[in-house]
């Protein structure tokens, strides 16, 4: 029986391209996604372990309004953007590329400008009247210096991820990032001096996005826009404006309750509890996420796919992708989970005595982690197949649950309570798209076997 399968898995393997080409361009992104995990945990285990949970706490407030500032600026393009691109690729609609780039650079660089304006202004009054703690005055100021490389990086980096040169697009995610930025924060701490040391982790990060948004995203995108200068550009054929936000708006209206979902928790116990404590959760929050190391690194070649199979009108070929990467999914998340939930006091005492409390919320939040793993991409096949609204929709119900229940259970239950909340308003952003993928194309996505 066994070896039917190893020889049915290898024939199969030999005939499908796509299963080809999701194993290989996952494989890389995986592997590219547990060196960034490293190296983002190596950032955090350093700033833990010389500045204490309280200056973690204060980086994880700064980059929160770091990414709210970057996911209004974005105005919902880079979604966009990633799936045009992916469209444009399969069709006689190439030469579309460098104007759809042009027209959402320009449209993302005026408001995150006047984003990056806004945050410094109010920093004063988000720090003393929101978090009731005057040290945030100066390190929210400086983050807003960031918003507008941020916003750039993150909108170029989906284009490449677009053309489908996975190796690139990761290591401008995590890995890079947090890789140049731990190197900038271990030469601080060998060679610098400051009465304000809580500022050298949001100087170090904010410096790294800077060099890879200037000096290594916009240089690799200028080279592969090389390439589509070949094409013929009909002159009436331009992609306005107006459709390029019809697209965009609902999927930036996706990525507020997305993020709501993401930092509802870390928001409220920074209004509940302390700087402290929010340092803790937001360490065991980001550990969870590792049992979706394999779902993130499938859904980067996985995203663009279904956006071809849904060009090209190919139910057939986007149902057997999204089976395969369920598969591919479960079996490389189970293994985490049981080591999170069997060690997890000895994973936290990593960071130091302090985070060992947190050993509960981290069991409850690998366990939604697991549950979004399971039932793979289906967000990702709702939003390329033009369901955006209803994704939308979709991730509203989940946001409210996950409000709700955080400013009930946190003042009671601390940090147990806010993954509570987060692990059941995850599960049911999962479990929902999981029965509309059945329902609108008739396949389940859940394949274990």
């Amino acid at each position: 029986m066994i070896i039917d399968r190893i020889v049915n898995l290898k024939h199969r393997f030999s005939e499908d391209q796509d299963l080809r080409e999701l194993l290989k361009n996952s494989g890389i992104a995986f592997f590219l996604k547990v060196a960034g995990t490293i190296v983002g945990y190596s950032f955090t285990v350093i700033v833990t372990r010389h500045y204490g949970a309280e200056a973690w706490g204060i980086f994880s407030i700064c980059l929160m309004f770091l990414q709210i500032s970057g996911m209004f600026g974005r105005l919902g393009t880079d979604i966009a953007l990633l799936r045009f691109i992916s469209e444009f690729m399969v069709s006689e609609n190439k030469y579309l590329i460098p104007q759809v780039f042009r027209k959402i650079l320009l449209l993302t660089l005026s408001v995150s400008s006047a984003l990056s304006f806004i945050l410094f202004l109010f920093a004063k009054y988000i720090a003393v009247e929101v978090f009731h703690d005057f040290t945030l005055i100066v390190p929210l100021k400086l983050v807003s210096a960031f918003v507008i490389p941020f916003v750039v990086l993150w909108i170029t980096r989906e284009a490449i991820r677009g053309l489908k040169k996975i190796t690139i697009y990761m290591l401008l995610q995590q890995l890079g990032v947090f890789g140049l930025a731990s190197l900038i924060l271990v030469f601080s701490l060998m060679f610098l001096k400051t009465n304000h040391p809580y500022l050298i982790p949001i100087l170090s990060y904010g410096i790294s996005v800077v060099v890879f948004t200037t000096f290594l995203a916009l240089f690799l995108w200028r080279k592969y826009l090389k390439t589509f200068s070949l094409y013929v550009k009909p002159a009436l054929n331009q992609i306005s404006y107006k459709y390029i936000l019809s697209v965009s708006l609902p999927l930036l209206f996706s990525s507020v309750l997305a993020f709501i979902m993401g930092w509802t928790d870390t928001f409220m116990i920074g209004i509940f509890k302390t700087t402290r404590d929010v340092g803790i959760y937001n360490v065991v929050l980001k550990l969870s996420t590792v049992i979706s190391i394999v779902l993130f690194s499938i859904n980067s070649i996985a995203a663009p796919k279904f956006a071809e199979f849904w060009g090209r009108k190919d139910l057939k070929g986007l149902a057997r992708v999204a089976r395969q990467s369920a598969r591919l999914i479960f079996w490389t998340s189970l293994p985490i989970l049981v080591v999170f939930v069997f060690f997890s006091k000895q994973i936290l005492l990593i960071f130091g005595k302090d985070f060992i409390v947190a050993s509960s919320a981290l069991v409850i939040l690998s366990l939604g982690q697991f549950v979004n793993a399971i039932v793979g991409s289906v967000g990702y096949i709702l939003m390329m197949t033009g369901k955006e609204r209803t994704m939308q929709n979709i991730i509203f119900g989940g946001a409210f649950i996950n409000v709700v229940l955080n400013a009930c259970l946190i003042p009671h239950y601390g940090i147990n309570g806010a993954a509570i909340a987060s692990a059941i308003s995850l599960a049911f952003i999962n479990i929902v798209p999981l029965f509309l993928v059945k329902k609108y194309y008739g396949f389940y996505t859940i394949n274990i076997i």
